[in-house]
């Protein structure tokens, strides 16, 4: 007798992992920028999406995976300016945002902190008057 269509479609540990991932990533970012939102408002017309690389891009997760996430952002240049009591232009507003997520991602846990000393963690990419683009080879943190 074959696998029922339950069974054939049954999702693997490292698929429901990486469905909690996105899931606790979803609700944190939301209740991060509704408090960021009391302060500066929204910037009209702005998206934001937060992508999942990796491991949990390729639903793949596992215990011991780390998550590697993007941050993109765009906004109207005619209307770069957040609503709130105290607005922000658009790159400021979503730089401070980015920051706010990657500090709510990152708080420690009674879990434990990395042991990555031993690596150099963060590669620069491509370095503008504006901007550094980095590539993060291990740890908690790439921005």
């Amino acid at each position: 007798m074959g696998k029922s269509k339950f069974e054939r479609n049954k999702p693997t540990r490292e698929e429901l992992k990486a469905r909690v991932a996105e899931a606790a990533i979803q609700v944190l970012a939301d209740a991060t920028i509704a408090e960021f939102e009391k302060v500066h408002g929204r910037v009209p017309g702005a998206r934001l999406v937060i992508l999942g690389l990796g491991r949990l891009g390729g639903a793949a997760l596992t215990h011991a995976s780390d998550l590697d996430l993007i941050v993109i952002y765009d906004f109207d240049d005619e209307a770069p300016d957040s609503d709130g009591p105290r607005p922000l232009h658009g790159g400021q507003y979503f730089a401070r945002l980015t920051h706010r997520l990657i500090s709510a991602f990152t708080t420690r846990t009674n879990a434990g902190v990395d042991d990555i000393s031993s690596f150099r963690k963060l590669h620069c990419l491509a370095d503008t008057e504006d901007r550094c683009i980095y590539a993060a080879s291990a740890g908690n943190l790439s921005t």
